[in-house]
């Protein structure tokens, strides 16, 4: 952990993550920019579990919870993705449009996040992106879209 109380902040926010009610999210929140990367990544689980109790609340917060996809430091890249697919459904715009970056790996850690999201939901981006230039992209858009049983339509309605 980074000096300065970074370990103190990581339990604080993982507490308000177990315990806390709605009026935590601005804590949790302002904590997804925080100069230790431990910190940001427990944040960003935070707001999955928050999710969970209060998903009225927490909603508004997916689509920047998405920007952290890009983050410097990999913890909190794939503590982003991981908390996007933990709230389902609700994230699917919010890693849709991360689809759409140009950057490869927040493609393949949104299709990665939809894959484990894996609804029906999830088709409509996951079938734009059957050709997409990344080969972790696709195999993800492929493997959901054939798990979901819709590929053999999909491929037949292409020719």
């Amino acid at each position: 952990m980074a000096e300065g109380g970074g370990d103190g902040r990581w339990w604080a926010i993982r507490g308000l993550a177990a315990v806390g009610d709605a009026q935590a999210l601005p804590l949790i929140v302002a904590s997804l920019t925080d100069g230790d990367p431990a910190v940001r990544s427990v944040a960003a689980l935070a707001l999955a579990s928050l999710y969970l109790r209060y998903p009225e609340d927490v909603q508004p917060f997916l689509s920047w919870l998405a920007d952290f996809l890009a983050d410097d430091d990999g913890l909190v890249r794939q503590s982003a993705a991981d908390a996007l697919s933990q709230c389902g459904d609700a994230a699917v715009d919010a890693l849709a449009g991360a689809l759409n970056s140009p950057h490869e790996g927040v493609r393949v850690r949104a299709a990665a996040a939809l894959h484990r999201i894996g609804t029906l939901a999830t088709a409509p981006s996951l079938y734009h992106h059957l050709e997409d230039t990344n080969p972790l992209v696709r195999h993800y858009a492929y493997e959901t879209l054939d798990r979901l049983g819709l590929l053999t339509n999909l491929l037949l309605a292409r020719q």
